[in-house]
């Protein structure tokens, strides 16, 4: 009988497409909040491959790849893949094209299905585009050209050893200023009593604390959720109580569903109606 085992952790990456350098600036912070911080950038790379993407985007255009830290696992691609869709939105002025590299190979994620590709759910499918041997990267008969070609190979192999630097020292994420997708595996990985707290941004430090202090007491684990910026998040995570600090945009109702804490601990000044449907506890600060 086979054995199920968890996955090994994947190292996410994010190819840029865009015309105009501020297009790539504008969702930077956006990026950050959502997947964590940027350990890699890579430098501006011509995209001369195909026109597909001019009619929208523009001409010339111009793309960078980006790595994230900390790990994630694998199968939050779908979720990632859905996230890199809003943040592009409808009248887009960017591509954003989601990706993990692990020790044997690089996987993309899609909306579009082929017959090399495998659906994983909600809409989004992901192909191997690239395997990984002999020290070398190496495509398959249906790889994208701009895959294939030496520039992206080289970029590739630095992103991959970050990843294996972070799986050699086993850098799971142990410092308390995480994102949701490295908490999501601590969490599941987790029997005891898991707690999300949620507080908006600009709030008195002092205040936080004592209410942090207040709702410790019987939670394994426990996370602070920060909307807003990440310099707030940061701030927060010197904070003896708190387990895990995380910066998020967008809606509280993801984040909770994400995560699906035991309790959540919510600030006055949130509307119950932001969290949506919740199984678990509720507790006003």
């Amino acid at each position: 009988m086979g054995v199920e085992y968890a996955p090994s952790p994947v190292k996410l990456f994010i190819g840029v497409l865009y015309k105009e350098r501020e297009n790539l600036e504008s969702i930077r912070d956006t990026l950050i909040a959502e997947f964590g911080i940027i350990d890699y950038e890579s430098e501006e790379i011509e995209f001369k491959w195909t026109n597909y993407y001019e009619d929208e985007l523009g001409f010339p255009l111009k793309r960078v790849f980006l790595s994230f830290s900390p790990l994630v696992s694998p199968d939050q691609i779908v979720e990632i893949k859905r996230i890199t869709n809003r943040i592009e939105g409808e009248k887009r002025k960017v591509n954003l094209d989601p990706g993990y590299i692990e020790g044997g190979k690089l996987v993309l994620a899609t909306t579009k299905d082929q017959a090399h590709r495998i659906y994983l759910g909600k809409g989004i499918y992901a192909e191997v585009t690239l395997r990984f041997r002999d020290g070398h990267f190496i495509p398959f008969d249906y790889t994208y050209p701009d895959y294939r070609s030496e520039e992206y190979h080289a970029i590739f192999s630095k992103i991959r050893s970050k990843y294996l630097e972070e799986v050699r020292g086993r850098f799971p994420p142990t410092a308390k200023l995480t994102t949701r997708w490295a908490l999501k595996s601590i969490f599941e990985s987790f029997s005891g009593l898991r707690a999300l707290v949620v507080f908006k941004e600009k709030r008195d430090i002092i205040d936080i604390v004592r209410s942090l202090v207040k709702v410790k007491e019987g939670c394994g684990v426990l996370a602070l959720a920060v909307k807003g910026a990440r310099g707030e998040a940061e701030a927060l995570s010197h904070i003896d109580v708190v387990d895990y600090v995380f910066p998020f945009k967008g809606a509280l109702g993801e984040v909770v569903a994400f995560l699906k804490p035991d309790l959540l601990f919510l600030s006055e000044d949130i509307d119950l109606k932001e969290i949506g449907f919740y199984e678990g506890r509720v507790v006003r600060l």
